[in-house]
């Protein structure tokens, strides 16, 4: 399936969020965040700071330039913000300058709902691409937001499983700037205000079955404290 990260957010502690992959891209954490019960069984889950700085992030360096063909991202997320107008990212790749991105959720979309689930794209040239979808997530509920991108030109979006939207950009928004995949744009000054559980990467197209499968499969069945007290 081409699982390029898998982070659970169920540390509970510490300054680093685990790759489950198999990679290594563990996120560092960044600023003022805290832990909060988790989804889906989890101890835990990551809340971000609601302010600039705050979140977690890997830095690749160049390797994610090697995210050039199909490419997907999904991610759990129960919205904490209001009505802000800066944009706020709950999963999401992005460039060093932060001007190319991809993100899974927005909690702030173009049609101005606060909470609806948004696939915010820019190029490296700062153009946005966006896939917006007008339904209302802040509603206190967890929701799992996926975005697929198929190398033809193809974007889908996904919200609780089901297909809610679908375009063809004229531009890949992956390119060759790519660099970091995290939780808020610490580099460009944006946060995120929402608890996240459960994001992957793929360096695949999911299917709608794909999407469905691995919104109802966690990263993890337990937490990492647990884990090291010997629970399989």
């Amino acid at each position: 399936m081409g699982l390029y990260a898998a982070y659970a957010f169920n540390e509970g502690s510490g300054s680093s969020i685990i790759d489950y992959s198999g990679n290594s891209r563990n996120m560092t954490i960044s600023g003022t965040n805290s832990w909060v019960t988790g989804h889906g069984g989890y101890t835990y889950a990551f809340q971000s700071g609601a302010s600039a700085g705050n979140g977690a992030q890997w830095d690749g360096g160049t390797t994610l330039a090697a995210l050039s063909g199909d490419v997907s991202l999904q991610v759990w997320y129960q919205h904490t913000g209001g009505t802000s107008t800066t944009t706020c990212h709950a999963g999401g790749m992005y460039s060093s300058s932060g001007t190319a991105r991809l993100s899974a959720y927005s909690y702030r979309s173009l049609s101005g709902v606060a909470g609806s689930p948004e696939f915010t794209v820019r190029d490296s040239a700062g153009t946005i691409i966006s896939i917006a979808d007008t339904s209302n997530t802040a509603d206190g509920n967890w929701h799992n937001a996926a975005l697929v991108y198929h190398s033809s030109g193809l974007m889908e979006e996904y919200l609780d499983g089901t297909l809610v939207s679908s375009s063809s950009p004229t531009v890949n928004p992956i390119g060759t700037t790519v660099r970091f995949i995290g939780v808020g744009f610490i580099l460009s000054g944006s946060f995120a205000q929402a608890n996240v559980q459960d994001m992957r990467v793929f360096t695949s197209a999911l299917t709608a079955q794909d999407v469905t499968t691995y919104m109802n499969t966690p990263v993890v069945s337990v937490s990492p404290s647990l884990m090291m007290a010997g629970f399989p």
